[in-house]
């Protein structure tokens, strides 16, 4: 099973090692960063489940680097832990991006069953690509011209929202297409039947 992919954006050494050290207790990878910046330069190596930031930092603030990161990936989970207060005018200007605001301190009990739920609820299209993802790595499930696309890239489209992945997002959350595949041998043509071109 595939380890989600979390990262931790705070200014507090000591918290942010507190922090990384309990989620990777629980099962996930963490990695983390000191400021926005760092943050936005590690983001754009590597695909990241779930944002776990602080509002006020040095370089790039945390309201700033959710904006920048939800442009490129909109579909990644953001829990903001901040010690600024839940403020109603700050939580409804960055609701829209924002699965939960906890305020500090911050229950470690708490973060780790608010992480859990966040991830539970990612997308659906993306949670069944994963699933192909480590199921059937190789197999080609759409055509794209001459290009074949893997469950793997399908992903990775997904993730950052380009414009494949955003037409393929949409598409199949229309049309409802269940992607589970069956355990019955069956030929690579019959695999997924849903190999499609898309103009």
């Amino acid at each position: 099973m595939k380890k989600f992919q979390i990262l931790i954006v705070e200014d507090d050494k000591p918290l942010l090692n507190i922090f990384q050290q309990s989620i990777e207790k629980d099962g996930y990878e963490a990695d983390i960063a000191e400021n926005g910046k760092i943050a936005m330069s590690m983001w754009r190596k590597k695909n990241y489940d779930l944002l776990l930031v602080d509002l006020r930092m040095p370089e790039m603030n945390g309201i700033e680097l959710i904006k920048s990161i939800k442009t490129e990936a909109p579909l990644t989970q953001v829990i903001i832990i901040s010690g600024q207060g839940n403020d109603f005018d700050l939580v409804n200007a960055i609701n829209k991006h924002v699965y939960k605001f906890l305020t500090k301190p911050v229950d470690l009990d708490k973060l780790l069953l608010t992480i859990q739920k966040a991830l539970e609820e990612r997308d659906l299209v993306l949670q069944a690509l994963e699933e192909m993802t480590e199921r059937y790595p190789d197999k080609p499930i759409l055509i794209v011209g001459k290009e074949k696309y893997t469950p793997h890239r399908l992903y990775d489209e997904v993730r950052r929202m380009t414009s494949l992945g955003k037409q393929f997002h949409e598409n199949l959350k229309k049309s409802m297409i269940d992607l589970n595949v069956p355990e019955d041998d069956i030929s690579e043509d019959e695999l997924l039947g849903m190999t499609t071109v898309v103009d």
